[in-house]
């Protein structure tokens, strides 16, 4: 019996938030799950009939304690992608940017021990080669966002 990925048993089409976390030195939150390789950022799954932002926002206090303020949208990425198996599966992440934390936002940071292991502050340029793919380009290229283009549109495609 072929062995079956975490990926499997999604849904074949997610709807998925990823939260940008900064401290007053611009670096960015980053945190380590317990059963899967690399970092991630605070996010995940939304719940039927939540609202993007407010999954954002319960995703960032259920993994790190911390309650944010209404987070700003940079980026939205497509993708179409198959598992090691070779199941094909469609996911919408809406990536957010949370801004710097308060030093009370500060003391509030205390993982889900149950889901993570650890958590850190990485520079932006490191967090490319720290976070899983995806995962990693989606955020590198959210961050790229300005004034003249301030939100990115991300198409990932893997046959």
């Amino acid at each position: 019996m072929p062995k079956i990925s975490q990926i499997d048993l999604l849904p074949k089409k997610t709807v998925g938030t990823a939260c940008v976390i900064e401290n007053d030195k611009g670096e960015i939150l980053l945190i380590k799950p317990t059963m899967l390789d690399g970092w991630l950022v605070p996010g995940g799954p939304l719940r039927d009939f939540e609202s993007p932002k407010n999954g954002c926002m319960r995703k960032v206090k259920e993994e790190t304690g911390i309650d944010i303020l209404p987070p700003r949208l940079i980026g939205v990425s497509h993708s179409l992608r198959r598992s090691d198996e070779g199941t094909r599966y469609e996911s919408l992440h809406l990536i957010f940017h949370a801004g710097k934390l308060t030093g009370e936002q500060l003391e509030q940071l205390k993982l889900d021990e149950k889901s993570f292991e650890k958590w850190e502050w990485c520079a932006k340029k490191e967090a490319e080669t720290s976070l899983s793919y995806p995962l990693n380009e989606r955020i590198k290229r959210s961050l790229e966002t300005d004034a003249n283009n301030p939100v990115a549109y991300i198409e990932m495609v893997q046959e």
